[in-house]
């Protein structure tokens, strides 16, 4: 006796899952990839601008000239400041 009445799925649609979901997910890093490479640029851009107002809030509150270098090294942005002479 046979039971006809077997519920799931068969070997056919399972393999035709997969390759739709291989399918999905090529195409799905390229756009992931571009979206975390903006992320990263919009994350060194506000570091830089932080930076830069740290830099004149330093030369104002202190009353000295203060020359900004900004290096990029692979993924941050290294800040040196040196101190110069008194202003004013």
């Amino acid at each position: 006796m046979i039971n006809s009445n077997v519920k799931g799925f068969g070997l056919a649609e399972q393999i035709i899952t997969l390759a739709v979901l291989a399918v999905l997910t090529a195409i799905a890093i390229p756009a992931f990839h571009r979206m975390m490479m903006g992320h990263e640029l919009r994350a060194a851009q506000t570091d830089y601008i932080a930076a830069l107002q740290h830099a004149r809030n330093l030369a104002v509150n202190e009353q000295v000239r203060i020359t900004f270098f900004a290096q990029a090294a692979m993924a941050y942005i290294a800040v040196v400041m040196i101190r110069g002479a008194k202003v004013g």
